[in-house]
């Protein structure tokens, strides 16, 4: 049953991460190239400024996501006409007798420990008892077992190889070398692609989490409700303009102290993908040898880097979010309570 649940692993990754060479398509150098860079400060910010950044900005992002979605369902078909000859090659294995999932899910649970004991005997030549009987030995701690158990295995892979041709049985212990080879690659390239999306989670809960960040934010926001309570009171416009200078002051400080490490995790994170892309590619590259070798069919060709589109769409969303601190507009009027206009602006 582990060879299917491989499969299955397999194939969610092919939808989630494909890569390969379709042309005259973006990729994701030219979509993180075509969102705007992240602003140099993010608090004190004029509308003029902010509005050319959402232009540039959600233009982007919807050919991003349309692009994105696009290949996502160009996947799902692919994987609906593929699936049936990957469940087929992933069976097609002694023991398996080559029968389908659907009769699999009919057989009984005897049934199905019948088979997977066959497939043990037929494919490796060991015995469910003799399975038994090791890991009792293993618990017992007879070394001598041990010994037995691997010279017994030796022989019997010695005796299966003589039956093979030399260059069957090279290209069998070559196949397994790779194998282990691309699992090592996967586990490494995976760090350096998916784990940057973690990274850059981690490291906005941790801001989120800050305690002088959480001070100053409580701060804003008693500031705010002594604003409304004092309208509600029906406070002279003279003081209510007091408290607004005071709830300015408390949202400079709050923004002058967040919006600085926000930018520069935003900013790290766009550089970690920048020199990511290789990578990218490398581990859809790979996750398509490992499943050319597990169920006979290789991702397709035509398919471009979703895992690196995804990436820069995972950036994407945090860099909708550059000025979420923002405090104020140097150009906006002042206005007065007194006006009957305030003038503040909410984050």
């Amino acid at each position: 049953m582990k060879i299917l649940l491989t499969v299955v692993s397999i194939i969610s990754w092919s939808v989630t991460a494909v890569y390969a060479g379709m042309t005259g398509v973006k990729g994701p150098n030219e979509y993180l190239s075509a969102l705007p860079s992240p602003p140099s400060a993010g608090c004190v910010v004029t509308a003029e400024e902010i509005e050319r950044f959402k232009e540039e900005f959600f233009a982007t992002k919807k050919e991003l996501d349309d692009e994105v979605g696009g290949r996502r369902r160009a996947m799902k078909k692919w994987l609906e006409s593929n699936s049936k000859k990957m469940q087929e090659n992933a069976v097609d294995m002694p023991g398996f007798q080559g029968k389908s999932q659907a009769e699999m899910k009919k057989m009984s649970k005897a049934e199905k420990r019948k088979m997977a004991e066959k497939m043990m005997e037929e494919k490796f030549g060991v015995s469910m008892q003799e399975l038994k009987d090791q890991k009792k030995a293993q618990k017992e701690g007879k070394v001598g077992a041990n010994v037995d158990w691997a010279k017994a295995m030796a022989g019997e892979q010695q005796a299966n190889d003589l039956m093979k041709s030399k260059d069957e049985v090279n290209a069998g212990k070559q196949k397994i070398t790779d194998n282990i080879a691309l699992a090592r690659e996967q586990a490494e390239l995976t760090k350096k692609t998916v784990g940057l999306r973690t990274a850059m989670q981690e490291r906005v809960t941790e801001l989120e989490k800050d305690e002088q960040g959480l001070s100053l934010k409580s701060r804003l926001e008693k500031e705010q409700k002594t604003l409304d309570k004092m309208m509600n009171e029906g406070a002279p416009c003279d003081r209510l303009d007091q408290q607004e200078e005071r709830i300015t002051g408390a949202r400079d400080n709050y923004c002058s102290y967040m919006g600085p490490k926000f930018l520069k995790a935003l900013k790290a994170y766009q550089a970690s993908i920048e020199t990511s892309i290789s990578h990218h590619r490398r581990l859809d590259e790979v996750m398509s040898e490992m499943q050319q070798n597990q169920v006979g069919v290789p991702l397709p060709r035509e398919s471009v880097g979703l895992s690196g589109l995804e990436t820069v769409q995972d950036y994407a969303r945090y860099l909708g979010e550059a000025y979420k601190y923002m405090s104020r507009d140097p150009s906006a009027p002042a206005g007065s309570h007194c006006d009957g206009d305030a003038g503040t602006i909410t984050p």
